[in-house]
C-alpha cells in the first residue's frame, strides 16, 4: 500500500466523485482509477462504490477512511511540525456547519481566520443538519457546529447555546411584526418545512404532538433556498432559527416571532469526530468559531443563550 494511494482514496471520498477528485490533485482520471483499484486489490475489498452521480464509501470504506483520514492529519501535522516548529499554524481546516447557520457565520469566520491566520485555509462545508452530522461522524472534517450533536456516534460535543426558534412568515404591511406566537397558533398554519429526516421537523412534530396537535405540513422541501422563497411568497411559514431567516427580515420581506408557549428551542453544539484529533490550525480555527458565535449571540444576531450563561 502506498501513501499515494491512501491521499487519493481520501480525495475522492471528500470531493465525492472521481473527477473532482482528480481535478483537485491535478492528476489524470485513468490515473486515480488505476490507483484505486490497486488498493482494492491488495486489500481484497470493494472501498469506493461507482455510480452515474459519483463515488461513495462502502461500509468498508467509511471504516477505512477513518482510520486513514486520522492517519494522514498526523502525518501532516508531524511535517508540519518538522518544517515550521511545534506550535505551526497553517494548513487546511475543513468545517461541517449547517446551512441555516453558514450564511451567518461562515464569511465572518473565513474573514477573522484570514487576517488572523493567514497560512490557515478554512473551507466550510455547509448542508443540512443530518447532513453535516454525517461528515463529523465519518470524519470528514476536522469538526462541526451543528444542532442535536448529542446523537453523533463518538463525537465529542461541546454545547454552545441554546437556540431560540421563530414562526416566519411574509411580511404584510410596512411595520415589522415582532410579537410572540403561541405554538397552538403555529400549528394552525400552513408550513413549508424539510421531511423528517431533518431533525428540526421532528422537533416541531414532537411538540406538536405532546400539545394533542397535528402539523399542517403544505410543502415539504429540503433546500433552505427553496423554503425561504415559499415563505417569501407567502405560501406558507417555517419554524426555524435566527440566522437562516435574518438577512430576509433585515431586508423586511418576512416577519419573524418567537414561538412559546412553549418555547421552542434546541441546542448547538460544536462536535469533533471521535478518531480525529484537532491539529494546531484546527483548535485554533475551532477556538475561533466559539468566540464569534458567542459574540453573535450576545449581539442578538443570534437568537438564544449562550450555555455558558445557563450555567
Amino acid at each position: 500500500m502506498k501513501l499515494v494511494q491512501i491521499r487519493y482514496f481520501v480525495a475522492i471520498v471528500e470531493a465525492g466523485s472521481f473527477v473532482a477528485a482528480a481535478r483537485e490533485l491535478d492528476v489524470a482520471q485513468p490515473a486515480l482509477s488505476r490507483q484505486m483499484s490497486l488498493l482494492e486489490s491488495e486489500l481484497d475489498n470493494q472501498l469506493l462504490r461507482r455510480d452515474r452521480r459519483g463515488a461513495t464509501p462502502t461500509a468498508s470504506g467509511k471504516r477505512f477512511y477513518v482510520q486513514v483520514r486520522s492517519i494522514l492529519d498526523q502525518l501532516d501535522n508531524a511535517m508540519d511540525e518538522a518544517r515550521h516548529g511545534a506550535d505551526s499554524q497553517s494548513g487546511e481546516v475543513r468545517v461541517a456547519i449547517s446551512v441555516g447557520s453558514a450564511g451567518l457565520i461562515g464569511p465572518k469566520l473565513v474573514e477573522r481566520m484570514g487576517v488572523m491566520f493567514p497560512d490557515i485555509i478554512v473551507s466550510i462545508v455547509d448542508g443540512l443538519g443530518y447532513q453535516a452530522g454525517d461528515v463529523i461522524e465519518s470524519g470528514q472534517v476536522s469538526f462541526g457546529l451543528v444542532a442535536h450533536a448529542e446523537s453523533l456516534s463518538g463525537a465529542r460535543v461541546q454545547p454552545v447555546l441554546e437556540e431560540s426558534l421563530f414562526f416566519a412568515s411574509k411580511r404584510i404591511g410596512a411595520k415589522s411584526d415582532t410579537r410572540d406566537i403561541a405554538f397552538e397558533d403555529v400549528v394552525s398554519c400552513d408550513l413549508v418545512m424539510p421531511d423528517r429526516m431533518v431533525h428540526l421537523r421532528r422537533l416541531v412534530e414532537e411538540a406538536a404532538s405532546r400539545s394533542g396537535h397535528t402539523l399542517k405540513v403544505r410543502y415539504e422541501q429540503q433546500s433552505l433556498l427553496t423554503i425561504l422563497s415559499l415563505v417569501r411568497a407567502g405560501l406558507g411559514s417555517v419554524v426555524i432559527g435566527w440566522p437562516a431567516i435574518h438577512a430576509l427580515w433585515e431586508e423586511g420581506c418576512i416577519d419573524a416571532r418567537k414561538v412559546v408557549q412553549p418555547d421552542l428551542s434546541r441546542v448547538i453544539s460544536l462536535a469533533i469526530p471521535a478518531n480525529r484529533p484537532l491539529s494546531n490550525a484546527a483548535r485554533v480555527t475551532y477556538d475561533t468559531l466559539y468566540q464569534i458565535v458567542c459574540e453573535e449571540v450576545k449581539a442578538c444576531n443570534w437568537k438564544g443563550v449562550l450555555v455558558s450563561d445557563m450555567k
